[in-house]
């Protein structure tokens, strides 16, 4: 409902989105390993989030969005997923 939303806790967050480069082509060629390594990205990002105070929102195929405390968070959080 609106007013719940309205009247919520407001809070400032990080939203950052990670996928893999390559993802459509590899998946053309070789079909299971794309989507191992998007299973591995899964994982990994779910591992990563939580070592920098944020967490995984929603896994869509090939990309992850997350959610950080701060930035300093979801760059340390992106750069060691890299």
């Amino acid at each position: 409902p609106l007013d719940s939303m309205v009247e919520g806790e407001r809070r400032t967050l990080a939203v950052a989105l990670s996928d893999l480069s390559g993802y459509t082509l590899l998946s053309s060629r070789d079909e299971k390993q794309a989507m191992l390594l998007a299973a591995l990205l899964q994982r990994q990002a779910a591992r990563v989030a939580g070592q920098h105070r944020g967490r995984v929102v929603k896994s869509m195929g090939d990309a992850v969005l997350f959610a950080f405390e701060d930035a300093a968070g979801a760059s340390a959080a992106l750069a060691e997923l890299h």
